[in-house]
């Protein structure tokens, strides 16, 4: 793969219509594909193509034809849809420029010697033999368009359409921690309760849902947790593995609409240095596969929500965030009772302290033009948080490691958000789901428990695929320090090393 693509990018979501809309209209014209298909071909393809066509505004559009007409002033209505456009050049008498157009933008996608489009009666592109194996076809409904008329003035536009798609959603766990420890090494009656939020659509059909927790491991684990689904406790959920990590199958537990999934972590028994500390290490996820009609199904790339938490001491939460693209604009929301928020981030292994803000009503802002000035402090810039992983760093009251629990329950609301935006984000809609897990290739020099040194995943894309950026989720364990050696290969391109690189400490996200 060549390195200036990018990669490849395994959870991203696909613009593909679930909804029924339907509206009074003047005049309709319809449009379809056909497409021959045989038992390993999906007859969504029909549907999903039109529907990307309709979700992809001619200004969102890079395609190079695009552009082109753009510059030519053949197209001038940048708020057109793709399909739109195409209807609207055949409106205007232009069936060549409609069916380039049709032909250039779906490239990637079809193998036009099998497909057929038609506007109303009018068969713009022709290519199935006759003698074909089965047609199926997908319609959609434009209405204020008639031949040899632009659509522009009339008064409704109308779409009615159905599809579906099957759905692999990525719920990743942040790196949270609070102290369940008091001074000398006895259990402070602290419980650590770790929350995370996520919508199944209506109507949807839910295959299999996984859940993995990696409790933070800091010397040898000797803390325990619980888990639960929706406020019901998880039978036999309750961990003391010393590796930390424990494996749910939630599937009968998550259902349609709103759902949350709590970790509750608690002192153990006091071992020589093992960690005051109970919680998360970054490494924690739920992976729930399930089939839906719902258009928008993927990861938000401008908003990042943390999630709930409650303890009786302070609380120290670092939140990955991959910023795809160039930033232009940050600005941070966070919801809780504490007194105080200490804010950092990590960029490359390096922390940069920024502030300390006082909690007021409830709720700390910093803007976009606060960040941008205490970024400035440190000699950084938007730039240097651009194309990576960058941790932000929470303290709820200054954190220590040996607490008296005997103080008020802190509470981070999950309403408290990063929000950013870069000039990449827009690029992500319109493009086909290709969310999944992969297959582990080999590991080798066993660690600790199910830890391995070298680790190695594969997968392929196809040269009509246009890769966008890999999204890595990694349960990763340090024990030795910062002489851990650590380094990320793309094929044979090495993307990242320590030494000579900064260490990585919560080395559980990296994207490129």
């Amino acid at each position: 793969m060549q390195k200036k693509k990018k990669g490849f990018y395994f959870t991203l979501d696909a613009i593909l219509a679930a909804l029924i809309l339907i509206s009074f209209f003047i005049f309709t014209s319809s449009i379809w594909i056909s497409q021959r298909t045989t038992p390993s071909r999906s007859s969504l393809l029909s549907f999903d193509i039109l529907t990307a066509l309709d979700n992809v505004y001619v200004s969102e559009s890079s395609n190079p034809l695009v552009q082109q007409l753009i510059s030519e002033g053949k197209i001038t209505r940048l708020q057109n849809t793709l399909l739109e456009q195409v209807i609207e050049f055949w409106a205007l008498g232009e069936s060549d420029l409609s069916r380039e157009l049709f032909i250039n933008v779906t490239y990637p996608f079809l193998d036009h010697d099998n497909y057929r489009l038609s506007i109303g009666d009018a068969v713009i592109l022709d290519s199935i033999p006759s003698e074909h194996f089965s047609i199926t076809g997908s319609s959609r409904i434009l209405s204020g368009i008639t031949e040899n008329r632009s659509k522009f003035g009339y008064m409704a536009r109308a779409i009615a359409t159905k599809m579906a798609k099957n759905t692999t959603l990525i719920i990743k766990g942040d790196a949270i921690s609070s102290s369940v420890t008091r001074n000398p090494r006895r259990n402070n009656g602290n419980i650590v309760y770790i929350t995370y939020e996520f919508d199944i659509p209506e109507n949807s059909t839910i295959y299999e849902a996984e859940w993995f927790v990696q409790a933070e491991l800091m010397g040898e684990f000797t803390h325990k947790f619980w888990a639960y689904v929706n406020g019901v406790r998880i039978p036999g959920s309750i961990s003391t593995d010393p590796s930390g990590s424990k494996y749910f199958d939630i599937t009968d537990d998550v259902v349609e609409g709103k759902n949350n999934v709590t970790i509750a972590f608690e002192f153990g028994r006091p071992i020589p240095g093992s960690s005051p500390l109970a919680g998360e290490d970054g490494s924690s996820h739920l992976i729930i596969h399930y089939y839906s009609e719902e258009s928008r199904t993927g990861p938000s790339f401008t908003d990042f929500h943390l999630a709930e938490v409650k303890s009786k001491c302070p609380i120290r939460y670092k939140k990955p965030v991959y910023v795809m693209g160039e930033l232009s604009h940050l600005d941070i929301a966070l919801y809780s009772n504490v007194n105080d928020v200490f804010l950092s981030v990590t960029i490359d292994g390096q922390e940069y302290f920024l502030e300390e803000k006082e909690v007021l009503g409830g709720e700390v802002l910093w803007s976009n033009a606060e960040i941008l000035t205490l970024l400035q402090g440190h000699s950084l810039a938007f730039s240097d948080l651009s194309n990576k992983y960058v941790y932000f760093n929470f303290e709820l009251d200054e954190f220590i490691e040996l607490c008296d629990s005997g103080g008020y329950e802190r509470v981070l609301d999950p309403r408290s958000k990063i929000h950013l935006r870069t000039d990449r984000t827009s690029l992500v809609y319109g493009k086909i789901d290709i969310t999944r897990e992969l297959n582990l290739k080999s590991y080798s020099d066993k660690h600790f428990g199910d830890f391995y040194e070298n680790v190695d995943w594969n997968f392929s894309t196809s040269e009509k695929t246009t890769p966008l950026i890999v999204d890595c989720k990694l349960a990763w364990l340090n024990d030795v320090g910062s002489a851990s050696t650590q380094s990320i290969y793309s094929n044979t391109d090495l993307l990242y090393s320590h030494p000579p690189q900064n260490f990585i400490l919560e080395f559980a996200r990296y994207a490129y």
